[in-house]
């Protein structure tokens, strides 16, 4: 049997020994503990971005009346706005845009830029294309800014000839 703790105080009496309780300080979180939340986290707010950006994609959808394409050209369509809208640059010649931008300008998108660019693509009689998809994607977007150009150049451009 163990021997019990006992104090001896200074005028030589003695009696047991109470054991006290510490207060020992709160443990650190382990690193493996601080990945684990710090993971959890993260796969939340990327939840939370994933469902923003999908109702941003889909209310551009809407915006765009596919229903007055035909299905192939429904497809083709909606696989290069995705691709726009996801990419994180979209270089045209020397120019290269940032995600942020493609974004906004995508907002100006509707039925009529979307019908221009498919006659666009339709004239284009180049038959090494590498890469339908982002040619397709970079017709659309260039057609959109074109547009943009278009009508504000179009009163200049008119007043120009009535002279």
């Amino acid at each position: 049997m163990p021997n019990p703790q006992v104090l001896t105080c200074q005028n030589g009496s003695a009696r047991s020994a109470e054991t006290a309780v510490l207060d020992l300080p709160k443990p650190h979180t382990s690193k493996k503990e601080k990945r684990k939340k710090e993971k959890s986290d993260t796969e939340r707010s990327a939840t939370v971005v994933r469902a923003r950006e999908r109702a941003e994609l889909d209310h551009l959808f809407q915006r765009c009346e596919f229903d007055l394409f035909e299905p192939e050209e429904q497809t083709v369509l909606r696989d290069a706005i995705t691709w726009l809208y996801y990419c994180g640059e979209v270089t045209i010649g020397a120019c290269t845009y940032p995600q942020l931008q493609v974004r906004e300008t995508l907002w100006r998108l509707n039925w009529e830029v979307l019908d221009c660019a498919l006659a666009k693509l339709r004239e284009n009689d180049k038959t090494a294309i590498r890469n339908t998809l982002v040619y397709t994607a970079k017709v659309v977007y260039s057609t959109i800014l074109e547009r943009g150009c278009d009508t504000m150049l179009a009163p200049v451009i008119n007043r120009g000839k009535g002279r």
